[in-house]
């Protein structure tokens, strides 16, 4: 802990006043102090001064000096009864649970209504479903335009089951490799959307989140300047739901005070 506060003070000095640091920058600095250094020993100390706080990775290869929060939203009670009830039958699969609660932090409209969306394994995403249905009302899979006006929008509380898209960016509670991926193993706590992916999801949702579409701007710019935000994480997952990847051009056109080197990726991404 002591080295890696020294570290971060030197950084601080070395790399005053700018506003990101390179991974590449960041080599060449511990290569300066010991140029025997191997490229593990360079990445395990990038790894640990993000897990110290020093720094957050604002995309793969960028970073800036944390001085913002790491987001951590409550889980309520809905979601974690759900989440004992299933998970050791479907503990085999892939999960992400997210609550449209939490875009409310983000704005001053709160939404007089409760979503809570279930993205599950497509090849399971029915099966949940049926079992979710049995004890629950209020349940939809995969709704559409109509379901979602009369019925969801209508409601305090739904719940929508829908299939995971791959590689979706989720918070996993239990990571142990020991325990991981067992049969009969439930992780205390349910998987949760990154903030990433909450705000990805707010953009592409154009039907299921028509509430909160209203305040979007307000809503990623309140994220921006309280949040770290990684973007590579951000277009890895729109890519993955948009290959024209056009949510970058509503970020450049509606978030302010973005550093100049994530204008930039931005802009290279948007044009890939």
């Amino acid at each position: 802990m002591n080295k890696e506060r020294e570290i971060a003070r030197t950084l601080k000095e070395v790399y005053k006043g700018k506003e990101t640091i390179s991974r590449e920058e960041l080599k060449e600095y511990f290569i300066s102090i010991n140029p025997n250094i191997t490229p593990e020993a360079i990445r395990n100390r990038i790894y640990h001064l993000v897990r110290f706080g020093t720094f957050y990775a604002i995309t793969n290869n960028l970073y800036a000096f944390s001085n913002k929060q790491k987001w951590s939203p409550n889980i309520d009670d809905k979601i974690v009864s759900i989440w004992e009830n299933t998970s050791i039958e479907f503990a085999q699969n892939e999960f992400c649970f997210w609550t449209t609660k939490w875009y409310n932090e983000f704005t001053n409209l709160q939404a007089f209504n409760e979503i809570i969306v279930i993205e599950v394994d497509g090849i399971v995403a029915e099966s949940f479903y049926h079992k979710l249905a049995v004890n629950l009302v209020n349940v939809y899979y995969q709704p559409n335009e109509k379901e979602i006006e009369y019925y969801i929008t209508t409601k305090d509380l739904s719940c929508v089951i829908r299939p995971i898209i791959t590689r979706a960016p989720i918070i996993k509670q239990d990571t142990s490799p020991a325990t991981k991926r067992s049969a009969n193993h439930r992780a205390e706590s349910p998987p949760i959307s990154k903030l990433e992916k909450l705000l990805t999801d707010l953009y592409y949702d154009k039907n299921l989140l028509i509430p909160w579409k209203y305040e979007e701007v307000n809503i990623w710019q309140t994220v921006f300047n309280k949040y770290n935000l990684n973007f590579s994480i951000i277009y890895n997952y729109a890519k993955r739901r948009d290959s024209s990847v056009k949510i970058f051009d509503f970020i450049l056109n509606n978030v302010t005070n973005l550093p100049n080197d994530i204008i930039r990726y931005l802009q290279e991404r948007r044009n890939t």
